[in-house]
Parts: C-alpha cells; sequence; structure tokens
C-alpha cells in the first residue's frame, strides 16, 4: 500500500458525474490509503470501498498553506493545488463521451496487486442485466439472456444470481457475493472490478478507457455494431443494434472457460 494519503472529493447531485465513474476512481487508488469527502447521505455506500466513514462534503475545508493530495471530482468547483481536478476537462456538459478516457491521467497512481485463483465447486455468476431508463440501448435482449441462463443452469459447478432492483448497498453486497459477473456497461462493472471480480463485459454502444488490457475483464462485442456506433462509441442512436449482435455463445464459452480454467 503507498505511504502517501489521497482525499478524493465526490459530490453526488446532479450535473455531477455519476457514481460508477466515481468508483472508478475509487477502483485506481484503493492501493493507497484515501479519504472520501462526500454528501454525508451516501456514507454508508462509500464505506463499502474503504471501510471508512467518509468526511461530509459540507463540512470539508482546506486550511491555507495546507499540503494535501487532493483528487477533485466535482464539478464546478475548481481546486487550487489538487493533483487532479477534473474541471480542466469537463468545462460544459457531462456525458460518456467526456468521461470515456478522463481519468487517464490518474492510471498511473494504480498499484497492481497479484490476483488469487480460488478453485471452487460451485461459481456464482451474477447477471447484471438492468439498464437505466435513459440508456435502454444498452439493453441486452430478454430472450438471449433466457438462453444463456439455461445453458449454464445444465452445469453443476454453476449458480446464476439475477440482478434485482435494490438499494445500492444490497447491490454492493450482492456483487461482492458474485465470483464471476456478466454486465452491461455500468455501474456493476466498476463495482466488480474494484473488488477484484472476473467481468464479463457485453460492450455495445459504450466503453470506457480502462477496459483496455484489465486482466479481470473480458470483452464480448458485437459480431457487428450499428451504423453510428461503428463510427464512434458513447453517444445514443436510439434505432441502435448493437446489444442485439452480441451472441450468447461467445458469453456462456466465456463463463465456462473461466470457471473451469481457475
Amino acid at each position: 500500500m503507498g505511504k502517501k494519503k489521497y482525499f478524493i472529493i465526490l459530490k453526488v447531485a446532479k450535473n455531477q458525474i455519476s457514481i460508477g465513474d466515481m468508483i472508478r476512481v475509487l477502483e485506481i487508488f484503493k492501493g493507497h490509503k484515501y479519504q472520501i469527502v462526500a454528501n454525508k447521505k451516501y456514507n454508508s455506500f462509500f464505506k463499502n470501498f474503504n471501510g471508512k466513514n467518509i468526511v461530509s462534503y459540507s463540512k470539508f475545508k482546506i486550511q491555507k498553506n495546507q499540503n494535501l493530495n487532493i483528487i477533485n471530482l466535482v464539478v464546478g468547483n475548481k481546486i487550487v493545488g489538487a493533483i487532479f481536478d477534473i474541471n480542466e476537462y469537463i468545462t460544459k456538459k457531462i456525458d460518456k463521451i467526456s468521461t470515456f478516457n478522463i481519468f487517464k491521467k490518474l492510471i498511473k497512481f494504480r498499484i497492481n496487486n497479484k490476483l488469487n485463483k480460488l478453485k471452487k465447486k460451485k461459481y456464482k455468476i451474477g447477471i447484471n442485466w438492468i439498464v437505466p431508463s435513459s440508456w435502454k440501448i444498452k439493453s441486452y435482449p430478454q430472450k438471449k439472456w433466457q438462453i444463456i441462463i439455461d445453458t449454464l443452469n445444465n452445469y453443476k459447478n454453476i449458480e446464476i444470481s439475477l440482478q434485482d432492483k435494490m438499494p445500492l448497498n444490497k447491490y454492493v453486497n450482492w456483487i461482492k457475493s458474485c465470483d464471476i459477473v456478466i454486465s452491461v456497461v455500468g455501474l456493476g462493472v466498476h463495482i466488480a472490478r474494484y473488488f477484484d471480480k472476473k467481468i464479463i463485459i457485453l460492450v455495445g454502444p459504450t466503453d470506457f478507457l480502462e477496459s483496455k488490457k484489465d486482466p479481470l475483464f473480458y470483452k464480448i462485442l458485437p459480431k457487428m455494431r450499428c451504423i453510428i456506433h461503428k463510427k464512434k462509441l458513447n453517444v445514443y442512436y436510439k434505432n441502435c443494434t448493437c446489444m442485439q449482435n452480441i451472441e450468447e455463445k461467445k458469453i456462456i464459452n466465456k463463463v465456462l472457460k473461466i470457471a473451469n480454467s481457475e
């Protein structure tokens, strides 16, 4: 674990980056000592990640000449002297294009720990399928999910667990209980990565920088992308067909390969 302590300043609110993007940063810094500064009401949620109570955002004050290692993720509140300030990258609209590689500068802080292989008699496979109503195009077809579930249920060393609508804390605990997570790109992917889960990501219309060359990410791509996303990802196109073109057989084979190679 690194010797320096970092203060990661967050604000869960409208016109701020998503909780998923916040978790991306926590994952990068999990090998370091860090303190989360955030909205008080989210204390129990963020405590899941480093086991510590947060410092209330409204009460956090930086004293003059105080030399703190600050990661500022609060849009609209520039902090002089921060080692990373999101306001240098986002000045207007927050969208998936602007946040795709926004944390590229922070990757150097990641400490890669050796991943342990655990041979298990049974693997719990989490199906993380729910998407926000504003991004329905990230949905994987229910018929294809059902084929995957029915096929994997035939294997004695596999237990299927379906995502349900639940509070954030229960959602984190559910992901922590899984061995392998199959997920569309979203919050669940970032939480699963923080807890070193093996993640099969269904990458259709959206993606993010850290998914490249990560040993825990297994990306499944469409056999063909739609006319918009074959040119540019992370933009909304209501007639997107990317997710429909992800073959369920590839997902099934990847799960079996991971489960049988552990």
